[in-house]
This record gives structure tokens, sequence and C-alpha cells, in this order.
């Protein structure tokens, strides 16, 4: 669910496309912008970037940027790669849950990076963080909304 303020800015920004509302008892006085919406998905990833560039500004270590897509088109929608080398590969899906099928693209580039590969994220809209195994490597889901909270301060 969006508050009211964000689907009115969102609505502003995206005028020209259709957007879908619902409303209902479950919803009471809340607006909620459906998942339908076809651009959800793209605005997620944008979001996440951008969240991901400005928080590289006050980081200890500078990474650079970079997507990631193999020749079998696995893919990996930000892949950042730190002074020393090391790259981190982070997946963003604009879904609740997840399955391992969802790591399919972070296996590829652990599998590709080899001993430079540090760790795999995958952001989702879900609320738990949940680690998955694959082969030797590990990785985790992380809800979207832990990279929007203070750390420090709760």
């Amino acid at each position: 669910m969006y508050p009211r303020k964000l689907a009115g800015l969102m609505r502003e920004l995206l005028g020209q496309f259709r957007i879908v509302y619902l409303t209902g008892p479950r919803q009471a006085d809340k607006t909620t912008l459906a998942k339908a919406f076809q651009f959800y998905g793209g605005l997620l990833e944008t979001l996440v970037y951008m969240e991901c560039c400005k928080q590289s500004t006050w980081a200890d270590n500078d990474a650079s940027f970079y997507h990631f897509r193999d020749s079998q088109k696995n893919e990996v929608d930000l892949v950042l790669e730190q002074n020393d080398g090391k790259i981190i590969g982070l997946e963003i899906k604009a879904s609740a849950s997840v399955s391992i099928h969802d790591f399919k693209g972070l296996k590829a580039l652990a599998d590709y990076a080899g001993d430079k590969f540090r760790y795999g994220v995958l952001f989702y809209t879900g609320k738990d963080i949940l680690p998955f195994n694959q082969g030797e490597n590990i990785f985790y889901a992380l809800p979207v909304g832990l990279l929007f909270r203070n750390l420090e301060g709760g």
C-alpha cells in the first residue's frame, strides 16, 4: 500500500499512463496502487538504484555500478564493484514472495566472478529476511524497506 501523497506524486509524474486504484473495506481509508501497474517493477528498480547511488556518497568503500547479463540471458539488476575488486550483486523483485529460481542471475554472477564475488542480495517487497543456499553460495532476500530505515535510530 502507498500513502496518498506518494500515489498522488506518481499520478502526477506518470499522468500519461494508466494507473489503477483499488479502494474497499480492507483498505478502509487508504488508497492502494495496484501492482498490476505495468511499470511498477521498473520504478522499484530505479528507486533502489537511486538509493544505492545516494548511500554510496558517504560509504567507506567506493563502488562502481554495473548491470550483468550473460550469453544465457541470466541477469542481475545492479552489480557493485568495490575498489578491492570484490563484487556484490543486487537483484530487485516487485514481489512479496521469492523462490530459489529468483536467484538464478545472482548464481550466474557468482559463478562468473569466482573468488571476487562477495555476496548476493535480492530486494523484494516482502517483510522477512530470508537466506537461500545455492551450492556453495548463500544469498539473502531482504525487504526493500530496509534501504530506507535509519539503522542507528531504529
